[in-house]
């Protein structure tokens, strides 16, 4: 303990004696000793506060350091998480389109099939019927001209007694052996000539049936084939094809009648053949002309209805559409609000005109197959507008679940950082402290 005054270590009296024996100098030399104690008593504490402001700022440059890089790291690990929820988005939404357009493939694919396989039974069972009525009419030809013979020779028959009484006995032999050769030979050349008519027809329907089986055969081969190649692949898709797109509603289906067909080797109803025979030119005319009639008349109200249509919803594309949220992240157009109901009512409507335009068949009339065409062409601009429409919709929505998405991770960022200073405050204090 530093006095700046001389302790009062002895009695007073005593202390006035000694005061009384020290010289000036003492007094100099004890006030530059007094002097020399204070300044390394202030150096002293100056190097204490030194070391505890560079030991206070190595401690905030450790923290600091350490809280920079904990931060890098957890930026790190939320930009590549990101990452991987982006690509994983880009993933699913490739696999969604390759499914869609995989699924819309087999639909296409199913229904060149089912027309092919449609057009080619019809081929089939009209070269049957056509056939068979070749036959039948040569066999009528063939009955009627062996009527007739018939007839001529009960008609020589009967002049026969006349002339043999008007003859002699040789000419009435003559004359009654002759038409019996004639008539002998001329049946045994009519029947070598049947049983070869006969035998050419059987050999024509054996081949014509032997043909249709076979390439039935092959037809129910190959599908057989392709139902087992395709049978794991079509396993997800099948349900929902056959749900939304039905093929045999809408196609005429001949295959059970044509396969009893070959596989009974029944004849054609007399009803229809008998109309299929003996139906004129003029009738069938008449009926293609009632056919076309009917046809264009179709295709004109369906224009008029698409015309309606489309006037009716013309401010469609100027209303906005608002999307959904699904669980995987991915944005819906549900029916949900007036605009949205609008615009699938409107899509829903197209579509339905088009599956009518699909049942109408131009049987190759130019004039049905130019208005049919025309009528898809507009159908189908009308639905790549609505496509177009829910596109730019949908990536408005999806630029503004981005941005607010973004702007709540920034107050998400805001609060985490505001809340690390705090906890970092309250660390820093005891750490000051036990250092002082």
């Amino acid at each position: 303990m530093y006095y700046n005054t001389t302790p009062s270590l002895f009695h007073p009296a005593t202390t006035q004696r000694i005061q009384r024996s020290l010289t000036l100098d003492d007094y100099l030399q004890l006030q530059a000793l007094l002097r020399h104690e204070q300044a390394q008593r202030e150096r002293e504490e100056a190097r204490q506060e030194q070391l505890r402001l560079q030991q206070a700022m190595a401690n905030l440059k450790y923290l600091t350091g350490q809280y920079r890089r904990e931060r890098c790291r957890r930026i790190e690990q939320y930009l590549e998480r990101q990452r991987r929820e982006e690509l994983l988005h880009q993933a699913l939404l490739e696999q969604q389109r390759e499914r869609a357009l995989l699924q819309q493939q087999q639909y296409e694919r199913v229904i060149i099939q089912e027309r092919e396989q449609e057009e080619y039974y019809r081929q089939c069972l009209a070269a049957a019927i056509e056939q068979q009525r070749v036959d039948r009419l040569h066999q009528q030809y063939l009955a009627s001209k062996e009527h007739a013979r018939d007839q001529d020779n009960r008609r020589t028959a009967k002049c026969e007694p006349a002339q043999s009484e008007r003859s002699s006995l040789q000419d009435f032999h003559t004359d009654r052996v002759s038409p019996l050769v004639n008539l002998i030979f001329g049946q045994q050349a009519t029947q070598s000539e049947s049983e070869e008519e006969e035998s050419t027809s059987q050999q024509n329907d054996s081949e014509i049936w032997q043909y249709i089986s076979r390439h039935q055969d092959t037809d129910m081969a190959e599908n057989a084939s392709e139902e087992e190649a395709h049978d794991d692949d079509d396993d997800d898709s099948s349900s929902s094809v056959s749900s939304q797109l039905p093929v045999e509603d809408h196609v005429l289906n001949l295959k059970g009648f044509v396969n009893e067909l070959v596989a009974n080797n029944k004849s054609v109803p007399e009803s229809f053949e008998e109309s299929a025979t003996f139906e004129s030119p003029q009738t069938t005319s008449a009926t293609e002309d009632i056919q076309k009639t009917s046809k264009c008349n179709k295709l004109r109200k369906l224009d008029e209805e698409l015309e309606n249509i489309q006037n009716q919803h013309e401010g469609v594309f100027d209303k906005h559409l608002e999307f959904q949220k699904a669980e995987a992240g991915t944005l819906l157009l549900t029916a949900s609000t007036a605009n949205n109901r609008e615009f699938l009512g409107y899509e829903d409507q197209v579509m339905r005109i088009m599956l009518q335009l699909d049942t109408i068949e131009s049987d190759g009339d130019e004039e049905i197959r130019g208005e049919r065409k025309t009528l898809v062409k507009r159908a189908e601009h009308i639905l790549e507008l609505l496509d177009a429409h829910k596109q730019s919709e949908w990536q408005s929505a999806r630029r503004q679940q981005r941005a607010d998405g973004k702007r709540k991770r920034k107050q998400n960022r805001r609060k985490q950082s505001k809340h690390k200073a705090h906890h970092k405050h309250h660390q820093y204090h005891p750490l000051v402290v036990a250092t002082a």
